[in-house]
């Protein structure tokens, strides 16, 4: 699961945040680490481990999740335009 979102920077550069979620440990960090060769770069003051119980088998499992954030340049901008990406 990946959320995004877009924040405008002091400088007027535009920053575009991700947030990863994952239950499964391995597919967390495969999806972690390709974001990051993306040239995403991780907020680890916003990495969580959510733990939840299944009420019908009480079977624990844990929910992770981390934001990430990529510096969007003005040329960054308008190749993602004239791709057609928002």
């Amino acid at each position: 699961m990946v959320g995004r979102e877009s924040h405008a920077e002091e400088d007027m550069s535009e920053s575009e945040t991700i947030t990863v979620r994952e239950w499964d440990a391995d597919a967390f960090q495969r999806r972690v680490l390709e974001l990051e060769a993306e040239g995403y770069a991780t907020r680890l003051d916003s990495y969580q481990i959510l733990a939840e119980m299944n009420p019908e088998t009480g079977e624990v499992i844990h929910l992770r999740s981390i934001e990430m954030r990529k510096l969007v340049t003005g040329t960054d901008r308008k190749d993602r335009d004239l791709r057609g990406s928002t």
